[in-house]
């Protein structure tokens, strides 16, 4: 008889875990998408917009850009290149780009991107937005938030310019594009 009673008393033990374990689960889903929300609504002034976007200039053979700026928010940002041409599936054709791109942080210069890069993906498309995401870092991981940095950005050779027409970087955080 109690060995009925304890197996039964362990069984519904076992069905109220089971169902306060998926409540609280569903309950913290759906609190994330209620956060997720608020942050769209509710976001940090810049959340929802490049820091910059500079066009690339000309010389010597080569494409170069520099800017100096602060990191605002923490989080995940992008740099990237907008292009004036559309492109057209550029997995199937990518253009090969010798680049160097450096974050130079008071006392010391972080290597973003160097060396030969095929841009291919992600890539973008459409009426006046045009471009290529090159690389994702963290802030405050691989730069410093709120502190004046310089952000220099080397192409060798022109072919990006040929292929594509204007060139411009950008940084941006993640969820913009």
């Amino acid at each position: 008889m109690y060995t009925i009673i304890s197996i039964a008393f362990v069984a519904c033990i076992a069905l109220a875990t089971i169902f306060l374990g998926r409540r609280m689960i569903f309950n913290k889903l759906a609190a994330r998408q209620h956060t997720r929300r608020l942050a769209t609504i509710f976001s940090p002034k810049g959340a929802n917009s490049h820091l910059f976007s500079i066009d690339l200039v000309e010389g010597d053979g080569i494409l170069y850009a520099s800017k100096s700026f602060k990191h605002e928010l923490a989080g995940w940002h992008q740099l990237g290149l907008i292009v004036e041409h559309e492109i057209r599936n550029p997995i199937d054709n990518p253009i090969h780009i010798d680049l160097k791109c450096d974050i130079e942080i008071p006392g010391k210069s972080v290597a973003l991107l160097h060396g030969k890069t095929a841009l291919m993906t992600p890539w973008w498309s459409g009426s006046g937005k045009n471009g290529f995401r090159l690389k994702v870092y963290a802030i405050p991981d691989d730069a410093p938030r709120g502190v004046e940095v310089t952000l220099r950005f080397r192409v060798n050779g022109l072919e990006l310019l040929e292929k594509y027409g204007r060139v411009k970087v950008f940084i941006a955080p993640l969820n913009v594009w």
